[in-house]
């Protein structure tokens, strides 16, 4: 189902990047989506050429959903659909502790409620230590062993050269405080069955980082959520499938419009 212009008497759609990536993981959906709604695209300090690096005493996940805040605040808006992608759902489901009155729906797209484990805070730590000695160019590896799927890899190499360009981009200070706040974030689980919403979860069916078997978990304890599965994409399904991805989101919209009216 497609939406129409009619339809989008709703929220603006504030889509929240993953790591080690930036905003521009959004642009199928800014393309897809912009002419339909208001939409929004920060960056997380330091990435992207977003300011406040270096500025930054205390890298968080709080932070982040402050930032998210004080984004909407000056653009005078009351209420929004955050969609976040890895990095991004962690920063969603801690702006709907802090300020679910701002919330109209969550898309939440690869991500998990769970706080790291012990051996994956370790990993960041040894991360955190190989920037010190070798700065970021390592990240671009990293993005292309861990989360890109198999068949994004063989089909779209344009696209795993891109995708390592921006990983490497991202400022060694700023790698390093996200990685800290990454590390440092609250686990969620509790926090799942009080988003009282609409959310639509998005796994990519070769994600190894967060499976859709996290997906599964959290579709159990949230009230009012469906789930989609994207063929052919791995950890960053916006980009490696974006047309499953876009029309999902699209469904999600047309019932959530219809879910607002109910309400009403």
């Amino acid at each position: 189902m497609k939406l129409t212009r009619d339809a989008m008497a709703m929220p603006p759609i504030v889509f929240l990047h993953a790591f080690p990536l930036d905003s521009r993981m959004w642009r199928e959906q800014v393309a897809c989506l912009s002419k339909k709604t208001t939409v929004l695209t920060p960056n997380v300090r330091g990435f992207g050429g977003a300011k406040g690096a270096q500025e930054c005493a205390a890298w968080s996940i709080g932070c982040f959903a402050f930032d998210v805040l004080s984004l909407i605040d000056q653009q005078g808006i009351e209420r929004v659909i955050l969609a976040g992608c890895s990095m991004g759902g962690y920063t969603a489901f801690e702006f709907w502790r802090r300020y679910p009155a701002r919330v109209a729906g969550m898309i939440l797209c690869d991500t998990r409620a769970e706080a790291d484990s012990p051996e994956i805070r370790q990993r960041r730590r040894d991360q955190i230590e190989r920037i010190r000695r070798e700065g970021t160019s390592f990240l671009g590896e990293f993005v292309e062993e861990m989360l890109i799927s198999p068949k994004t890899r063989e089909h779209n190499p344009s696209l795993v050269r891109e995708l390592r360009q921006w990983a490497a981009e991202a400022p060694a200070e700023a790698v390093i405080g996200v990685l800290e706040a990454l590390a440092a974030r609250p686990d969620s689980i509790e926090t799942l069955p009080t988003i009282n919403v609409p959310v639509l979860l998005i796994y990519g069916e070769d994600d190894v980082v967060t499976p859709k078997e996290c997906g599964v978990r959290m579709l159990s304890r949230l009230p009012h959520a469906t789930m989609e599965i994207v063929p052919d994409a791995g950890h960053l399904a916006p980009l490696e499938n974006p047309a499953v991805v876009n029309s999902a989101i699209e469904d999600y919209l047309v019932s959530l419009d219809a879910w607002r009216n109910l309400e009403n």
